[in-house]
């Protein structure tokens, strides 16, 4: 097995080819512009790794039957030894695209057991040499499909907005479902990632609910245009495909790109609704002033004044009613022979019999009772 870096350094190569080949940017385009200066600087030895695929979308036109089909490729670390990852991007029945892929798969297992060079080349010749293949298909299922057409009323056209496109599963669902769906318009990766799609109206609330079901950070149906009967001609797009319109450091959108792209489809009415809605979530959120929930230093001052007043009054009072009850209870226990004396000189010469009520025990001393006991 060769090492990774001869295999990335064969790719590379096979690219400058294709590029050669395809020098238009209508026809050959890099998938990521990050991963192809990545891999670049590892064959030059200025990074010790690589985490990026490498990968490219061409058009082929197929001059026998005068029609084109858009391929994407991604490259595995280890190609030629691992087989390329191919997709077809352009609209083709299920029952097509499931023989396209089969006759993939033969090509491939082909190529791979037999020998160990880049072969992206010779699998574009040999897509070449079997268009009738394609124009067989593609001839059936016009003919399917001119018939639904006619059947169909109602179109509608849809436009989406979602927080950020950056998964490459995400991608191929988007282009590959609109397909399926018959379904044209655009969709734009990154952040913000938007998407369009019109056609007949049960077909684009079906391409809906299947993007609902995935796994989103934000997704929201931004405007929902009823366009009518075909027959008025409201329709603006004739294929389904991926935009980009990026900056030189390709970070961030050229908003400016979509809305001129937007103006040639006569669709100005929604750049302004995207203009707009794309800066209020850009600007940040205005948040209200926190409450100060520092005490006023003069009025804590008064209300810390208040609360010793009240603490000395409550200590003053309850030392009034322990000192009352002292002299109450304790203090005739604590002077009992004082309170003899007195006892003695107040009930000089009374007869407790004679005083006493009847029926009730005679009255002794509390003070003789004591010392008696």
């Amino acid at each position: 097995m060769n090492s990774i870096r001869s295999c990335i350094e064969q790719q590379l190569n096979e690219i400058e080819l294709l590029r050669c080949c395809y020098p238009s940017s209508d026809e050959f385009y890099l998938d990521d512009i990050e991963a192809f200066s990545e891999a670049k600087e590892f064959i030059d030895e200025k990074r010790e790794n690589i985490q990026r695929n490498l990968g490219f979308i061409l058009k082929l036109h197929l001059n026998d039957i005068n029609t084109s089909i858009e391929l994407q490729f991604v490259y595995p670390f280890y190609y030629p030894e691992s087989p390329v990852d191919i997709h077809l991007r352009t609209y083709l029945s299920r029952e097509c695209y499931e023989k396209f892929n089969e006759s993939i798969k033969q090509f491939l297992n082909n190529k791979i057991s037999s020998l160990q060079e880049p072969y992206v080349m010779e699998f574009l010749s040999w897509i070449q040499d079997n268009q009738i293949l394609f124009i067989s298909s593609n001839d059936t299922i016009s003919k399917t499909t001119n018939e639904q057409i006619i059947k169909k009323k109602f179109f509608s056209r849809l436009w989406i907005y979602s927080h950020h496109i950056y998964n490459t599963e995400k991608r191929r669902n988007i282009i590959n479902w609109a397909h399926e769906l018959h379904l044209n318009g655009f969709s734009m990766p990154g952040k913000p990632g938007i998407i369009c799609v019109e056609g007949e109206e049960s077909d684009v609330n079906e391409y809906w609910t299947r993007l609902r079901n995935l796994t989103w950070k934000k997704l929201q149906m931004k405007e929902k245009e009823f366009l009518g009967d075909k027959n008025e001609n409201n329709l603006r797009f004739n294929q389904f495909q991926e935009l980009s319109f990026v900056h030189d450091n390709h970070s961030k959108h050229d908003l400016g790109q979509l809305y001129q792209y937007l103006h040639d489809k006569q669709l100005d009415r929604i750049s302004i609704i995207y203009s707009n809605y794309i800066m209020n979530q850009e600007q940040p959120t205005k948040r209200l002033p926190r409450p100060d929930l520092r005490v006023n230093p003069s009025k804590w001052s008064a209300a810390q004044s208040g609360g010793i007043a009240s603490r000395v009054a409550i200590v003053a009072t309850v030392t009034a009613i322990v000192g009352g009850l002292s002299l109450v209870f304790l203090y005739p226990y604590i002077n009992i022979e004082r309170f003899r004396r007195i006892q003695k000189v107040n009930r000089a010469g009374i007869n407790p019999e004679d005083v006493q009520p009847p029926g009730l025990p005679v009255w002794r001393d509390p003070f003789d009772r004591k010392k008696a006991g």
